[in-house]
């Protein structure tokens, strides 16, 4: 018997549930499979859209900045296969995989030091060039499994700025002096063995590496030396080796505490991060060691937030609010209700110290290629709509414009019974006919930011009110209201990929039947974000900035994030006089308004916009000479050749205050109250997001979000029989 599969929503959960139910043999004489999603495009929080607007070059507009980690092996897995399906012929545009993704290393973090005589604080760019590496992510199904070698990474990052300052200037006498006392008992807790295994890693005796680095090179080279000599794999360890091990970083943080703020503050620039990152490196393997990572995984790591991890284990307050800490807590918006403080940099945010650093340890120790990925035309064009082509050639149905307004679970609430939906718009080729999403730009088929009118039948008044019809606030009157979809008529199966802030708002009735659905919507919280894309006359070099294409993290709230993205601009399709030769993307957390109205106030979009467009101009005028120095308002591309601030006009903002819009945060204390995908509380209803306990890592991201969609086709289906650091067999979830 063919089952029916309703699926609300077309985000990339949802995507990869229904990619990984139709790539088993034979799916269609089990399934007949239907994604309902609101409006005119797929991709949820990752979809993208070209303007169509006269002069503005077709131009891509995202939601925010999206970059995808090496450590992605589900989800460059699904979208290998997708491209190999898809076919395109060579040449065509972005016709490979490997032609829509390519390697990015160059990563930046913005410190905000202070000088030791005055306090006044100044910016400065820190940049980490992650070496690339010959393999490619989603080739196989091997886990990068967290072990010893994690160590090796994170010291190495530390070494590394260490010996940059070595090879710039002389150790300072002040850094010779530290950490004597510490390295007194060195000798003694080695032993004869271990000090002539590291003679012959090192080629050097301990008192030459002493008169070289100093005490404190002393220890980070007798403790790499002593992680070489162990090796990656932990069965194999020697107990009494652990035990020097464990001695000597525990050493090495006892002489990294007793380092006054001041003399830290003090030291040149490449000592005192090479300090910062050491201390990270000891204080993050203690704690994996005391909560048994390295044995057991990620789940024994304390899911409370990440700076009080850090303390707990002996982190100084430098290194807790340091732009290192920082970082993590802007790459993930980990800020409630989107306050970021008063506070330059800020002190503020929560982030489950579980999810953050079981992330940022696979995005260091585990990638494939390189650290990052950076796609080369927007998200929706790279990633969604070579999804939709293949889901729609292997027989799944879209039906675009469809708002759902409510899930109704069976009267022993056991099922879902009634899914009620409104129709948007009526499609001029009829109550039939399919809606076509995608229109050419250059050869590559894209989705637009608005949608092609001239299918819809209301298409001239949508374009004319400027109709959103993917806004919780819209005016708009849907065309036919109250449609039901019935079980075992309509569907026998829901796929709910709805986001979590927009979930809420049609679930009344599941809330109040199901105690886990009340604890999920009361502690798994949303924040709203804000991002603003900009157009530019010169290249990258001539704005200032010499480093080459980076991503940057951690500068001034709220755009604390930069990434250049130089690299979509040949497929976008601008005039020859306007033809922009950069474009920077910008994103961070956007505060709540004090009060979150219904939909009926139709202007609280265009309010918050115009917050957004104010902040944006008045962030540029404070902070972008740091990053850019010869930067001036009219490098702006502005087709109206307005001036200086006038020329924002023609760029792209956006606030992400939707529901469907808003992102799933990882707060301490709140893991538990995510439900599986298989734990929905009703028997024929499977949940898939960011939003969802994906039993790896639960936190906004790509990644996690694909691995939910395949844990859902796989408790449906038993297929695929295998998701990479997940499922080892069909029998049980292992989690890495």
């Amino acid at each position: 018997m063919v089952q029916k599969i309703a699926v609300l929503g077309g985000g990339t959960g949802s995507l990869s549930a229904v990619f990984g139910l139709t790539d088993q043999p034979g799916w269609q004489d089990k399934y007949d499979i239907t994604v309902y999603q609101l409006g005119w495009r797929l991709g949820g929080k990752g979809a993208s859209g070209r303007n169509r607007q006269p002069n503005r070059g077709d131009r891509i507009e995202e939601h925010g900045l999206h970059i995808w980690f090496g450590f992605y092996e589900n989800a460059f897995a699904t979208i290998q296969k997708c491209y190999e399906e898809l076919g395109r012929a060579p040449g065509t545009p972005l016709a490979t995989w490997d032609e829509a993704f390519k390697k990015h290393n160059l990563i930046g973090i913005e410190e905000y030091v202070r000088s030791v005589k005055n306090r006044k604080g100044q910016w400065k760019h820190w940049l980490f060039d992650f070496p690339q590496n010959g393999q490619e992510p989603g080739k196989d199904d091997n886990c990068c499994w967290i072990v010893f070698g994690c160590i090796r990474k994170f010291l190495s990052l530390g070494k590394t700025e260490f010996e940059k300052g070595l090879a710039k200037d002389p150790l300072p006498d002040s850094l010779i002096a530290i950490c004597q006392r510490e390295i007194g008992t060195v000798p003694e807790l080695l032993g004869d063995t271990l000090v002539g295994e590291l003679r012959k890693i090192h080629q050097q005796d301990l008192q030459d590496i002493e008169q070289e680095k100093g005490g404190i090179g002393v220890l980070v080279d007798t403790i790499d030396g002593l992680l070489q000599v162990l090796g990656d794999d932990v069965k194999t360890h020697e107990p009494k080796y652990l035990e020097v091990l464990h001695d000597l970083l525990t050493l090495a943080l006892e002489c990294i505490q007793s380092l006054p703020p001041k003399f830290r503050n003090s030291l040149p620039d490449y000592y005192r991060r090479a300090i910062l990152l050491l201390e990270l490196a000891i204080v993050v393997t203690l704690g994996f060691w005391d909560q048994k990572v390295f044995l057991q995984g990620f789940q024994g790591v304390s899911d409370i937030d990440l700076r009080e991890w850090l303390g707990n284990y002996g982190a100084t307050d430098t290194l807790i609010y340091s732009a290192l800490t920082r970082a993590v807590y802007d790459l993930f918006f980990a800020f409630p209700q989107g306050d970021t403080g008063d506070q330059t940099p800020t002190q503020e945010g929560n982030i489950s110290a579980r999810s953050s650093l079981h992330y940022m340890s696979r995005a260091i120790c585990c990638y494939k290629g390189a650290i990052m990925w950076k796609m080369q035309a927007g998200m929706g064009d790279v990633v969604f709509t070579p999804l939709y082509q293949v889901l729609k050639d292997r027989g799944v149905k879209f039906k675009f414009f469809q708002k759902i307004t409510d899930l109704i679970p069976s009267p022993d609430l056991s099922q879902i019974d009634e899914i009620t939906l409104n129709e948007q718009v009526t499609l001029t080729a009829g109550p039939d006919a399919e809606y076509n999403p995608l229109y050419d730009v250059k050869g590559l088929p894209c989705w637009p930011s608005e949608p092609l009118y001239e299918q819809i039948v209301q298409g001239e008044e949508l374009r004319e009110q400027q109709i959103n019809l993917e806004s919780y606030w819209t005016p708009w009157q849907d065309v036919n209201k109250g449609i039901s979809l019935k079980r075992g008529q309509d569907f026998d199966i829901v796929i709910c990929g709805i986001s979590l802030a927009a979930l809420e708002n049609i679930s009344d009735k599941l809330i109040a039947a199901k105690p886990a659905w009340q604890n999920m919507f009361a502690k798994v919280q949303t924040v709203q974000t804000q991002a603003m894309q900009l157009w530019l006359e010169p290249p990258l070099e001539e704005l200032g900035w010499e480093r080459g294409p980076v991503i940057l993290d951690a500068y001034v709230e709220p755009f604390n994030t930069w990434a250049d993205m130089a690299q979509t601009l040949p497929f976008e399709n601008w005039p020859a006089d306007l033809d922009p030769k950069d474009v920077a993307y910008f994103c961070g957390p956007m505060k709540d308004a004090n009060v979150i109205p219904p939909p009926s106030d139709h202007g609280f979009p265009d309010q918050e916009s115009k917050k957004v467009e104010e902040t944006a101009i008045n962030w540029i005028d404070d902070n972008i000479k740091h990053l850019w120095s010869n930067y001036n308002w009219n490098m702006l591309i502005d087709p109206d050749n307005r001036q200086e601030q006038a020329r924002f006009e023609a760029q792209y903002w956006r606030c992400n205050i939707d529901p469907t819009e808003r992102y799933v945060l990882s707060l301490s204390g709140t893991d538990q109250y995510r439900l599986k995908p298989d734990e929905s509380g009703f028997s024929n209803m499977y949940l898939v997001g960011d939003w969802v306990n994906n039993t790896f890592i639960n936190i906004g991201a790509i990644e996690p979000t694909v691995i939910s969609g395949l844990l859902a086709s796989w408790a449906i289906s038993g297929y695929p029989k295998n998701i990479t650091c997940v499922l080892k067999n069909p029998e049980k979830s292992v989690n890495y």
